[in-house]
């Protein structure tokens, strides 16, 4: 061709000529090899595939749901275009990701909806969302049923309908047979995975038979579409976890003043050897409740654990009332300093026996202050609630937990970067060792160590890298196998003065 020929020709004049140079129709080898078709259908079952995959380690539990959803939403919209069948599915995909997103919003939050949902409204829902995607397995065979049709083959969807009564027997497996679902339910995902290849497939055959599915309209790009999904799944999940990670913190400045009432009170604690750091940090309430006080019992500790080097805990029991026995219980908690904290945390009380409860003559109640002198600040714990719940089925480092009964949480949050941090608690019990006839000596002890099974903890949030979100209460009573908690155990039982009487152990 002569070189000449292409001098001076415009940009539009070059697209004009290449134009006409280009055949009109493609030829049919070529265009039945760029259909959407495979690549849709691998994403689809990319989807899927993820779906199977439960990790319950962060960050994994949260990566492969959202890539399952990533390719999901990528794949059925490459198909909503093409019947009816399949825009019904792209449909189902967009509920599942807005069902998704909720998830990992709430998730990503203390807030813990097992508290607020009976436990039949969440079964309801988790079989709605395994509907869901049951309901999308029938939208892919009846979407590639219809592409079959349109092309004038045979109706060939074996593949899907299989993968669909597996998905059903794994869910069935999931819902009513749990002991069973371990073996069963690994077998069942092997199968699972050999119906997604058997699929792949069938998509395989059907796009080199060259059947051609009409694409959507193009609204947004893969790109697009993928970025606002991601985008704001991050931005909400982040707003989430800023804002409700944690308790709100109303911190109020101290008022040092007392009453002449609880000034007097005050000097008659200390008389009985009532520990005057604990004293310094009650409030007049609490002090004022101490009236009359017959005796007090003292337990003090450190304890040094990973962030918790140098806690300090004192308890003290104020004799109140002989007949019947009541006492008033204080645990006061020190904490070292830390930089950068940020989370929450749980004083639990254990004051049960193995039979019954110890009866409340009122309501626990606890505050938290932080700095000391005239710039004392002091927030009270607003979350304290007593809680039945099973600890035998929780496997921790040392096995299953031994605990099952009613505990007492005191949860609340510290400010970041917190000093000369204290939590003072208190609850007041009454006829706490009802059966027990401290003259039976060795007898007496062991009834009462067989009995009772009283214990404090201290729940510390380490680091707040988690997914999902857990309050240390929430840790306290699931576990979980990430530990961005710690929890300590505060030693230290109330006895009645006649134990001190007991015969002590000889040393060999």
């Amino acid at each position: 061709m002569n070189e000449n020929k292409w001098t001076g020709l415009s940009e539009d004049d070059f697209d004009a000529a290449l134009a006409e140079s280009l055949s009109d129709d493609p030829a049919e080898e070529i265009s039945s090899k760029v259909t959407p078709w495979a690549n849709a259908i691998l994403l689809i079952l990319l989807s899927l595939a993820f779906n199977l995959i439960a990790i319950d380690i962060f960050p994994f539990n949260l990566i492969l749901p959202t890539a399952s959803f990533s390719c999901g939403l990528l794949g059925w919209n490459s198909l909503r275009g093409a019947n009816q069948a399949f825009r019904k599915g792209w449909i189902l995909m967009l509920v599942r990701s807005a069902w998704y997103m909720l998830t990992v919003f709430m998730n990503m939050t203390i807030w813990d909806l097992s508290e607020h949902l009976s436990a039949d409204v969440q079964f309801i829902l988790s079989i709605v969302s395994v509907l869901l995607l049951l309901a999308q397995l029938v939208c892919l065979r009846d979407g590639i049923a219809a592409v079959q049709q349109e092309a004038g083959a045979e109706e060939d969807t074996k593949a899907v309908s299989v993968l669909i009564l597996e998905y059903v027997i794994l869910a069935l497996l999931a819902f009513f047979a749990q002991d069973a679902a371990g073996a069963l339910g690994l077998i069942m995902i092997i199968v699972i995975i050999a119906g997604l290849i058997s699929v792949a497939r069938l998509s395989h055959a059907l796009d080199e038979a060259g059947y051609v599915i009409t694409p959507a309209p193009i609204s947004l790009s893969r790109k697009a579409l993928l970025g606002i999904f991601l985008g704001a799944l991050a931005l909400g999940s982040l707003l989430c976890f800023l804002f409700f990670s944690r308790y709100p913190m109303k911190w109020e400045k101290r008022e040092s003043s007392r009453s002449e009432e609880a000034a007097q009170i005050s000097e008659d604690l200390l008389s009985l050897g009532f520990p005057e750091k604990v004293l310094a940090d009650l409030s007049e309430e609490d002090i004022i409740a101490c009236k009359g006080a017959l005796s007090v019992m003292t337990f003090d500790s450190y304890y040094s654990t990973l962030r918790l080097d140098g806690m300090h805990r004192i308890a003290a029991a104020v004799v109140l009332s002989e007949k019947p026995r009541i006492w008033k219980v204080f645990y006061h908690t020190s904490l070292p300093d830390q930089e950068h904290y940020w989370g929450t945390e749980a004083m639990e009380i254990r004051p049960y026996d193995a039979l019954g409860v110890f009866g409340f003559a009122d309501e626990p109640r606890g505050y938290v202050l932080t700095g000391s002198g005239d710039e004392t600040q002091i927030m009270q714990i607003s979350s304290v609630k007593t809680i039945h719940y099973d600890q035998r089925h929780i496997l921790n480092g040392m096995g299953a937990g031994w605990f099952s009964g009613n505990s007492c949480f005191f949860s609340f949050s510290l400010p970041n970067g917190y000093h000369d941090a204290r939590i003072c608690v208190s609850l007041t019990v009454h006829d706490a060792y009802h059966g027990i006839d401290f003259s039976w000596g060795d007898e007496a002890e062991w009834e009462l160590t067989k009995k009772h099974l009283s214990g404090t903890f201290y729940i510390h949030q380490n680091s707040p890298w988690q997914y999902p979100v857990k309050s240390a209460r929430s840790y306290q009573m699931t576990g979980g196998i990430n530990k961005p908690f710690e929890t300590c155990y505060l030693g230290g039982y109330f006895f009645p003065e006649e134990l001190r009487s007991f015969p002590q152990p000889k040393e060999d």
